[in-house]
């Protein structure tokens, strides 16, 4: 009886060796990278233009809405926030090359997947990639940038749009912009506008110089 149980055994185990070389096997074969996506470094955007477009600062501020001294200096900012770690699997994408997907995203409006495509990063990647970006961006900017304004700051914008624009008693300029969205599941005709598309509408108060 016990031989009859040994023999059971050892014949399972066999299976689940086999089992277990099967499944190496298959991920053996299986590709991380696309191909066409494997060639990023060398045809992607980032590397064959956004690095071309450091030698024209005009050319660089147009296409990422920042020179490319601004650019290196938020770049010190989230490097940090925004670097993976290398390991033995695959490259994780540099900093430098996720700021500027996200920056070119911010900028150009077009769509995510066109985006990706362009710089060769799978759409998802591309996703999870400026989310990251952009809430690295906020956490450190949003100290500088959004602190509350205190009344010598009111008197100061005041004074400024009285002296370049003629407009006495005036702190802010306001104005609105549609941002476009793909329609949320489930929400009607909530975020669809009069211009014949779905967003959401972003409120902005600028100072008379335009900040």
């Amino acid at each position: 009886m016990d031989g009859d149980n040994d023999a059971i055994e050892a014949r399972l185990q066999r299976i689940r060796i086999l089992r277990l070389i099967k499944l190496r096997q298959r991920r053996r074969r299986r590709m991380w990278v696309r191909p066409v996506l494997a060639a990023r470094d060398e045809l992607g955007e980032f590397s064959h233009l956004v690095s071309q477009l450091r030698s024209d600062p005009a050319a660089h501020q147009q296409y990422l809405r920042l020179t490319p001294a601004e650019f290196d200096y938020l770049l010190g900012l989230v490097r940090d926030d925004i670097a993976k770690e290398v390991t033995n699997m695959r490259r994780p994408i540099p900093p430098d090359e996720r700021l500027a997907l996200t920056l070119r995203y911010l900028a150009a409006g077009g769509a995510m997947k066109t985006i990706a495509e362009s710089y060769r990063i799978a759409p998802r990647t591309a996703t999870g990639i400026i989310y990251e970006v952009c809430e690295a961006i906020y956490q450190r900017l949003a100290p500088l940038c959004l602190r509350s304004p205190t009344l010598n700051d009111w008197h100061a914008s005041a004074d400024d749009f009285l002296e370049l624009w003629q407009l006495p008693n005036c702190i802010g300029a306001l104005d609105g912009k549609h941002v476009a969205l793909q329609k949320p599941a489930g929400t009607g005709s909530i975020y669809f506008n009069y211009k014949g598309f779905c967003s959401v509408v972003l409120m902005a108060v600028a100072d008379a110089r335009y900040r």
